[in-house]
């Protein structure tokens, strides 16, 4: 009898874990969120050291209006980043700081993402988020390379990456894990 009792309550403390686990994170990410233009197709969920988070691209009024030598350029809404937990107040993935005029340019000049990664990019057991952002504008096409590695419960943007890769058109995530990893066996990052 005692066995049988006993069963009984571990199958209910089981299956009180389980739902808990279930429900806990049930709250989806959600493309409305106050005050941000969220580009349509850009909510993904993701686990970052098992808490559900979500990243979303938004349209940001673009500073920087000016076209370039080709015509190119994006001089309207200008996309950028972010990330929360449901229900939480969005935080904006770092933009490149100032360098020699290229800082704004390079992020004001996305149009489109082509491709988001949530996987350990540098090797380090946590998830870094990774994102291919394109415009082509004029018949000149703008590919860049943003890679946002995990430091803590904020995202670090290695510049040194962005600006290395800056002029490569034809990259994947494939290949900018492998440029991270060689930078790193190389120890220049």
């Amino acid at each position: 009898m005692l066995r049988h009792v006993f069963g009984k309550s571990l199958i209910l403390i089981l299956a009180m874990v389980c739902s808990s686990r279930v429900f806990a994170g049930h709250q989806k990410c959600s493309a409305d969120l106050a005050g941000h233009r969220v580009l349509p197709g850009s909510v993904h969920e993701y686990l970052m050291d098992g808490i559900k988070e979500c990243f979303f691209a938004y349209y940001e009024k673009n500073e920087d209006m000016t076209l370039d030598a080709r015509g190119g350029g994006n001089p309207g809404n200008a996309i950028w980043y972010a990330h929360n937990k449901p229900d939480q107040i969005p935080i904006a993935f770092p933009k490149p700081r100032s360098r020699v005029g290229l800082q704004s340019w390079v992020w004001q000049s996305i149009c489109n993402i082509d491709a988001v990664s949530f996987i350990d990019i540098d090797g380090d057991g946590h998830r870094d988020v990774t994102v291919i952002g394109t415009c082509l504008k004029s018949g000149y096409s703008y590919r860049h390379y943003f890679v946002f590695l995990r430091n803590n419960d904020s995202y670090v943007l290695r510049e040194d990456v962005l600006f290395g890769l800056l002029g490569q058109n034809d990259l994947d995530i494939a290949d900018i894990r492998d440029y991270v990893q060689y930078e790193k066996a190389h120890n220049r990052k």
